[in-house]
């Protein structure tokens, strides 16, 4: 398998010393479905940053796609072009990610900015909005949309540059059930597709529908664990110690429950 990230000993502080990653060693192969995993607070959403090359580490180096994934890298205009081509991010909050007056205009950017053709642009917008549920919304403005209906456009704004990977920040969080279904869905077709997809979540719900591997974050920023996304959801030591599930919750065909006091019962009589 082809190597798309390599990260070795990455840190990340926020000014005034704050950290957010510490020592983070990993290797994500082109075609992997993995799930990135951890409480709140613990540096999902911060590693996402630095795949998407939004963020640069502190220390230590990372290589995307073979090549240094640096600002100097990032600044010449060859590299930065190929990277972003093949690396779609979406955002957590979907209204970071929005700001066309319209939904047509939303989705045609990215292709328009790699310098594609309005009618090969069109079509692209065509094609999209039909798999995406959006015909109806193309001439909407983007504030005007509810909270799914803006997820299904930052996806399809990312989906319009045919990226080789998706980074994905929390992608169910504000979604109704209805909603979650049809994303859970659509990453299952986008992998079936050749897609290489990375999702940061703490719903481990849908885990082993959209993810084989998992990376567990602890709260101290640091990665405790790696393996499959089922042996991983079968630890729930690890679950309860990284605080990801109350230790009252177990895992019962395939979701999580509350596990019942063994003296309910007689509290009840």
């Amino acid at each position: 398998m082809t190597a798309l990230f390599e990260l070795n000993k990455i840190n990340y502080s926020y000014n005034g010393g704050f950290s957010a990653l510490t020592d983070v060693s990993l290797c994500v192969n082109t075609g992997e479905r993995i799930a990135i995993l951890g409480a709140n607070g613990c540096g999902k959403s911060t590693l996402m940053r630095v795949l998407s090359g939004l963020t640069h580490p502190t220390s230590g180096n990372i290589l995307a796609f073979g090549e240094p994934l640096t600002e100097k890298s990032l600044a010449d205009e060859k590299f930065a072009f190929g990277f972003r081509r093949r690396i779609g991010y979406i955002f957590q909050n979907a209204d970071a990610q929005l700001f066309s007056p319209t939904v047509r205009e939303e989705i045609a950017f990215g292709p328009l900015q790699m310098g594609l053709a309005r009618a090969d642009v069109d079509v692209r917008i065509k094609d999209l909005s039909e798999l995406m549920g959006l015909t109806a919304l193309l001439d909407r403005a983007p504030f005007q949309l509810s909270g799914g209906e803006k997820r299904r456009v930052a996806i399809a704004c990312v989906l319009a540059i045919s990226p080789d990977a998706l980074l994905l920040d929390e992608p169910t969080t504000g979604l109704d059930p209805r909603a979650q279904y049809w994303l859970v869905e659509l990453l299952q077709r986008l992998h079936e597709s050749g897609k290489t997809l990375i999702t940061a979540t703490h719903d481990l719900n849908i885990v082993t529908t959209i993810a084989d591997r998992a990376i567990v974050f602890s709260e101290d920023h640091q990665i405790v664990a790696d393996g499959s996304a089922s042996d991983i959801l079968a630890d729930h030591d690890l679950l309860v110690r990284v605080n990801l599930i109350h230790p009252h919750l177990h895992r019962h065909n395939g979701m999580f429950h509350a596990h019942p006091h063994k003296d309910a019962h007689e509290h009840r009589s």
